[in-house]
């Protein structure tokens, strides 16, 4: 695992390329704090460099940037190529060739370069990955993002300077970075809490999409983007085997999770599991138990709030797997340290709350290994979220009634009866909660529910249920980006459910879930890996299962595995997310917090949000009058990343 960065100059500025490329390793040191290299050419225009994180080949043979044996490419590597071995042998089989260096992965993808050219070796390897290469006998860069976006990779071109790099953070330290605010995209993130991909925060600026990969023609500055995978293709290939039983579904679902798992569980540092009590990696933790030959060790966070809580539950499944079991309780003097990181852990807006356990657990796994596996992309492939069973048990039922009389009676509780609604729910939420605590955010609940059952079709039933609910007016102008957040290809013939998951998996996986773990782990150079997303699991969630339609609920799946391993009463539980009690604590704890960053002179300079809209919010919010957690959150989190990079 490491952290990578580069610069190609066709300016006329004279800049010191080496201080550039050296400031901007330095400032993702955290990604790969082992080793720090960077390759320059002749004519000081182009440099690439890689910050290092020690997981396979602890030697320096494995350091970077790595020349193929032809030296006509120069590679330098973010992630883990989990084929890699096998990849060795078939060019040793293949190609005779046996004059290998050291053990790296690096290594392995240089000289299947040389074999096999840029195109055929993309189809060959598997794993997470962001990499960048420069070509000499072409004069051309390529940058590639793995199949699912697990790892990050920024590019921007800017006064004919090429910039790249693992974070945004690399990018600004370059010293040749202009930071222009990129307005279109505020919309998007205080709908989603993130900066949806290709769009970044700043202009001229974008993040790569999965399983895409870039060509930069360095004569020119000009560059293309190429797709290598992607998910359609992954649901129209025809499947090996037609599996038709369910019990043949469970053991080649398992078969396959063991096979993702070996790859993964190689490390020449020690391994352990993010484990929180629920389906999906208390299965990635029972087989990596059954597989390791060494004791798996897990981690859990813990919440003194019981509404939060799965550590019990996780203490329980790590006693039954005979792990060792690390459990850590979220305190709110850590709460208060960590708030502060948020805008340079991330770079960019975001403001998922749950970040906030995720950058604990990372820190305290972190000081007991150096790789962590986790459930991840297991509600995404076995469709595991509410929004699914909705679509499937009640929307048929709603859509019964005509859509005319649908968004009447919506708009009618929304907006004629607002107060009337808003004193209901907080009857109903004081008499259910004690201290008077919301209990799960009751009112957004509803609102949400509102929503959807006004909803004109699939499209915007799908925006209502993954979107935080603002009011237009809350923004100043009109600014908007094009960003697509529901797409329906009708040549893969999805059902309803089917299509949410698809959506899930293109846009919310590695915008939100993996900006989330990714940049939280590499905070404190903690490698995470995501068994559920090898391609062969994707292929066969998305065709073997799909194909069978007597399967109703795939998570079924998973819970079958489990109980090869668990007692049925730790397996067959309500879900429960990952996540803090955000509208309490912004009442609380982090009150005075909240109202330093929205105050009504610092969103007047911002000249991006409507101050008096805000200002109620955080008023009815205190009052108890309405439950804006979230959007507060989010407001709050722009504000404060826009003081920290003074844009």
């Amino acid at each position: 695992m490491c952290g990578i960065a580069g610069i190609v100059n066709q300016s006329k500025n004279d800049f010191n390329i080496d201080k550039a490329i050296s400031s901007m390793l330095e400032s993702i040191k955290h990604r790969g704090p082992d080793h720090q290299g960077y390759w320059i050419d002749n004519k000081k225009v182009i440099a690439i460099g890689n910050r290092r994180l020690s997981i396979q080949d602890l030697s320096d043979k494995g350091n970077q940037p790595y020349f193929s044996p032809s030296k006509n490419y120069v590679v330098v590597l973010n992630g883990e190529i989990y084929n890699h071995i096998d990849l060795r042998k078939e060019i040793e089989k293949n190609k005779k060739f046996n004059n290998w260096v050291g053990t790296s992965d690096t290594e392995t993808l240089a000289v299947l370069l040389d074999f096999y050219g840029l195109e055929s070796s993309l189809q060959m390897i598997e794993g997470m990955y962001a990499i960048g290469i420069f070509y000499k006998l072409e004069n051309k860069i390529f940058l590639i993002r793995d199949r699912v976006g697990e790892k990050p990779l920024y590019y921007s071109l800017q006064n004919n300077i090429f910039l790249f790099g693992s974070e945004l953070k690399a990018l600004i330290n370059s010293n040749v970075f202009e930071k222009r605010l990129n307005k279109k995209v505020v919309q998007s993130f205080l709908k989603l809490k993130n900066i949806p991909s290709p769009f970044s925060i700043f202009e001229n600026t974008w993040k790569l999409d999965p399983g895409k990969y870039l060509i930069l023609d360095l004569n020119n500055l000009n560059f293309k983007i190429k797709t290598y995978w992607s998910l359609n293709d992954a649901i129209l290939k025809p499947s090996d085997q037609k599996i038709n039983k369910n019990e043949n579904l469970i053991d080649k679902a398992e078969e396959l999770l063991v096979e993702s798992i070996k790859k993964q569980l190689i490390s020449d540092r020690p391994i352990g599991c993010f484990l929180s009590g629920g389906v999906d990696s208390s299965t990635i933790t029972a087989l990596a138990s059954k597989i390791s030959k060494n004791k798996i060790k897990t981690f859990t966070i813990g919440f003194t709030d019981p509404r939060f809580n799965e550590a019990k539950i996780a203490k329980e499944i790590a006693k039954n797997l005979n792990t060792e079991h690390f459990e850590y309780y979220f305190k709110e003097d850590e709460l208060l340290g960590n708030i502060d990181k948020i805008p340079v852990i991330y770079d960019e807006p975001f403001s998922d709350s749950s970040q906030l356990p995720t950058i604990l657990l990372s820190q305290k796994a972190k000081k007991e290994v150096t790789v962590a596996l986790s459930g991840d992309g297991g509600d995404e492939l076995f469709g595991g979220y509410n929004r699914y069973h909705f679509i499937n048990r009640y929307w048929p039922l709603i859509k019964m009634l005509p859509y005319s009389i649908r968004a009447k009676i919506s708009d009618f509780l929304i907006y004629s009866n607002k107060k009337v609604i808003n004193l209901f729910i907080r009857k109903i939420e004081f008499f259910l909660s004690k201290n008077k605590k919301s209990p799960l955010g009751i009112q957004n609940l509803f609102i949400k529910s509102i929503n959807s059952f006004g909803a004109k079709n699939e499209k915007k039933l799908f925006e209502n249920l993954v979107s935080d609910s603002f009011e237009d007016s809350i923004l100043i102008g009109d600014e908007q980006n094009d960003f697509e957040l529901y797409k329906e290809n009708k040549d893969l013939d999805l059902n309803n459910v089917q299509n949410f998951m698809y959506n899930d998996f293109i846009n919310y996986f590695h915008n939100d879930i993996m900006t989330k773990v990714d940049r939280a782990s590499m905070s404190v150079s903690l490698e995470t890996r995501t068994p559920f997303m090898d391609k062969s699991m994707i292929e066969f969630s998305w065709n073997d299962i799909k194909n069978n339609k007597e399967l109703k609920n795939k998570k079924f799946i998973l819970k079958k595995i489990l109980e090869k391993h668990l007692p049925k009463d730790l397996i067959h539980r309500p879900k429960s997310g990952f996540s803090i009690p955000i509208d309490d604590l912004l009442r609380t704890t982090l009150k005075d917090w909240m109202i330093d960053h929205l105050n009504m002179e610092n969103i007047k300079k911002d000249k991006i949000f409507s101050c008096e809209k805000i200002d109620k919010m955080v008023k009815d919010h205190l009052n108890f009058k309405s439950n804006y957690g979230q959007q507060l959150w989010s407001l709050i989190i722009f504000h404060q990343w826009k003081l920290f990079y003074e844009v």
